[in-house]
């Protein structure tokens, strides 16, 4: 599309906004009624890809049925043709002019009174939200707007979730963004408005602390802090009273947590009232009601996925189980497949940014020393990730190590085995594909449609080469063109600059 392009004979394409792996948005008029808007644009190649126009309706159903002022309003969806016949999804928007959170915090650390009533702007809207009977499932900076009169607007409605229903995944990995994932989204768990009020606690963190509460140089070591670790105690210029809300949204358990967002925003401004004395009332805290599935239809349908393609032969391996537990766990969290971006102006869905503001895993850690401790490790919930057999172990190496049984030399073929015309052996993995240098989403799907389904994506800022494409596949693990079982997990890194926009 090109500036000036009118979709559907209304809507006028001014600039683009921002710009992801899935989709676009751009800054738009409404030429019928004479305003300013956001329209998002499912990118050209995802046409044909039901998953990908599924979730994009998805994501107008869920929030076509939200009111609220903290939550961007829906004007307009539709499919239309594009000059060469292709179809084209779109998403009209509120255009929301601001800067994302994550852009704000590019600059450190908020005041913690500050940081306190902005969060609680955000748990409002999530109230509204889960009194619909909807899961964000993606609470996280970028997908959080500030406008110029202060408004705290959530975004990113795309891999919401109807309350009753398990995870929408695709292709086995779970939907989220790793640094501000609940643990029981990371396990595959059933989902309940509680995963919001931990991702909402990981966002006041990085508010209070400038950094996301666990990082790391892989996404392991994350995702064992998320399942097993104590978030990291504040800086001593936190006060205790934010401290305390923040770590109470954070416990491990979605029973320990604020029962509802809305106690979450009531304890957040009383916090940023009286930052030095910390109140519990335990009402609020109070095991929350399991909100009931619906009855008749659901309020928007999940999208239909593409069927699984078919399970090939494969050869056993051999693992350490701890290491399985935390590979296999590793390898079903996807970071922010669907495009997010920094600064979108409409509601984006998972639409407004992958990660947002710089790659977590390269700042600075909280300052450790402080009079406000964290919650001791003997309160966090011990997962299978960091057991095995009953004693506790080190979390594994991402990658995992993985080794053939038989004693045969994998580059020699087993007796009786054969070569097809490609050179691949029969009987033996096939080699993997180099995925490398293409855009990070087809890269994926490129994998699971050829049968290897546990593909995990990192984001890595540093540029090697200093030209790489933007959202394009930097490394994979294990290396191109090795034999490779389709049970092996398989990394892809991503190159995905600070202001977030694959």
């Amino acid at each position: 599309m090109e500036p000036g392009s009118l979709i559907v004979g209304r809507y006028r394409l001014d600039a683009p906004i921002a710009s992801g792996g899935m989709g676009t948005v751009w800054r738009g008029f409404d030429t019928r009624l004479k305003r300013a808007v956001a329209v998002k644009i499912l990118k050209s190649g995802f046409e044909r890809d039901e998953n990908a126009r599924a979730r994009f309706e998805h994501e107008a159903q869920a929030v076509a049925s939200l009111r609220h002022n903290g939550i961007a309003a829906l004007h307009d969806y539709g499919e239309t043709a594009d000059e060469q016949g292709a179809i084209l999804s779109y998403l009209v928007m509120e255009l929301i002019e601001g800067r994302s959170l994550a852009e704000v915090l590019l600059g450190g650390p908020m005041d913690p009174a500050e940081a306190m009533r902005l969060c609680a702007q955000v748990a409002g809207a999530l109230q509204a939200a889960h009194e619909a009977g909807i899961i964000h499932r993606d609470v996280k900076p970028a997908n959080i707007i500030l406008d110029e009169r202060g408004r705290a607007v959530l975004v990113d409605f795309g891999i919401a979730l109807s309350a009753g229903r398990t995870a929408i995944t695709e292709s086995g990995l779970l939907l989220g963004t790793l640094y501000y994932a609940s643990p029981e989204q990371l396990e595959g768990h059933e989902l309940t408005i509680a995963t919001d009020v931990y991702s909402l606690g990981a966002v006041a963190y990085e508010c209070l602390a400038g950094t996301p509460p666990f990082t790391g140089d892989t996404a392991g070591t994350i995702l064992n802090g998320h399942l097993n670790q104590p978030p990291p105690q504040f800086p001593e210029t936190v006060p205790p009273a934010p401290a305390a809300v923040v770590f109470q949204a954070l416990a491990k358990s979605p029973e320990n947590r604020w029962n509802s967002a809305s106690a979450f925003a009531e304890a957040g401004l009383r916090a940023a009232e009286h930052p030095e004395e910390p109140h519990a009332d335990p009402a609020l805290f109070a095991p929350a009601p399991a909100m009931p599935a619906p009855t008749g239809p659901h309020p928007f349908p999940a999208p239909v996925l593409p069927p699984r393609p078919s399970k090939r032969k494969r050869l056993m391996v051999i693992m350490p189980t701890a290491a399985v537990a935390i590979v296999a766990a590793a390898a079903a969290v996807m970071l922010s497949p669907w495009f997010s971006e920094a600064g979108d102006g409409g509601g984006e869905q998972g639409t407004l940014a992958v990660e947002g503001a710089s790659s977590a895993s390269e700042r600075a850690p909280a300052a450790a020393a402080t009079s406000t401790p964290g919650p001791s490790a003997s309160e966090t919930t011990s997962t299978a990730a960091a057991e095995a057999d009953g004693k506790t172990t080190e979390p594994a190496d991402d990658g995992g190590a993985e080794e053939a049984i038989g004693g045969e030399d994998e580059n020699e073929p087993s007796q009786g085995s054969t070569e097809d015309d490609s050179g691949t052996v029969e009987g033996s993995p096939p080699n993997l594909p180099d995925v490398r240098g293409i855009d990070y989403i087809d890269a994926r799907d490129e994998l699971v449609s050829q049968g290897w389904e546990k593909v995990s994506l990192v984001p890595d800022s540093n540029d090697p080469d200093n030209g790489q494409t933007e959202c394009s596949v930097l490394y994979q693990d294990p290396d191109p063109g090795s034999p490779t079982d389709y049970d092996t997990p398989i990394t892809l890194t991503y190159l995905e600059f600070a202001d977030g926009n694959c």
